[in-house]
């Protein structure tokens, strides 16, 4: 088990791979590959997006 800063460090290492578009680095980077970031783009259900979004009343 890693500790907090190395979490963060490696956390921000893949953010300035995946800033300069070196996806394939920024997931290395992480321990993940492409299998896992597919199924990371499942849509959310249809009942939380048809909700109406609240608005603030004077």
């Amino acid at each position: 088990m890693s500790t907090l800063r190395d979490t963060i460090e490696t956390t921000f290492v893949a953010a300035a791979f995946a800033e300069s578009n070196l996806e394939e680095e920024a997931l290395a980077t992480l321990g993940k590959t492409a299998k896992d970031k597919a199924t990371a783009d499942a849509k959310r259900s249809a009942t939380k997006t048809s909700r109406p979004r609240p608005s603030l009343k004077a």
